[in-house]
């Protein structure tokens, strides 16, 4: 099943794959956020990298040459330049088994990963910039005013916040369903620039 599954990923991306090489090799990307060779998922990460889907997706954009139109599609439609398309880079990895099940398995948990943090979003930037319009929460009412360190859904179990962050709108809704449950709505680029969308129906107070 799971040679089937690979052989359905690789027919579908090999189109945006481009016969063009590297500008270098995916191993010099390997063990990003674990570089050290005596973390115990060291060999894990190496091993993704050297996985014949890194030939169709770039596993970061510096491997890109300009003119590169297929492998600039890949990379932003199903690469991961923070996780890997794996997620073997996710602390723990997220799996140790890398085939065609888990990348997919990956894309629909981290869906266009690289469109929404780089291509639309902002999240390579140096200095992010938020700007609460309005922002109300269990701390209290406040808005028109920059804020240094913004929230994503704002202090308590009811809270309403519009902001633009990094000059693009965001917006989130928390209000309580329970007595220690609430719901909880975002939509937009977050603080840290990258466009987001997230739904979740009943949520532990304090997870």
């Amino acid at each position: 099943m799971n040679k089937v599954l690979g052989l359905i990923v690789a027919s579908v991306m090999l189109p945006l794959s481009g016969c063009l090489p590297y500008r270098q090799p995916t191993a010099d990307f390997a063990n990003l956020r674990s570089p050290d060779p005596a973390d115990r998922y060291h060999d894990v990460r190496a091993e993704a990298a050297a996985n014949p889907l890194y030939k169709i997706v770039p596993r970061n954009r510096k491997q890109i040459a300009w003119y590169d139109v297929p492998h600039w599609l890949s990379w932003a439609l199903v690469g991961n330049e923070h996780d890997g398309i794996f997620g073997e880079d996710t602390n723990p990895p997220y799996t140790q088994t890398l085939n065609g099940k888990s990348f997919l398995a990956w894309q629909v948990r981290n869906p266009a990963c690289n469109f929404c943090f780089f291509v639309i979003g902002s999240g390579d930037w140096k200095t992010h910039h938020s700007f609460t319009v309005l922002q109300a929460d269990a701390v209290g009412t406040k808005g028109l005013k920059s804020e240094p360190h913004p929230s994503v859904f704002g202090k308590g179990q009811s809270a309403f916040i519009f902001a633009f962050n990094d000059y693009k709108p965001y917006v989130s809704v928390k209000f309580p369903v329970w007595k220690d449950r609430h719901t909880d709505f975002y939509l937009g680029w977050r603080p840290e620039g990258h466009f987001g969308v997230k739904f979740r129906p009943v949520k532990s107070n304090d997870s």
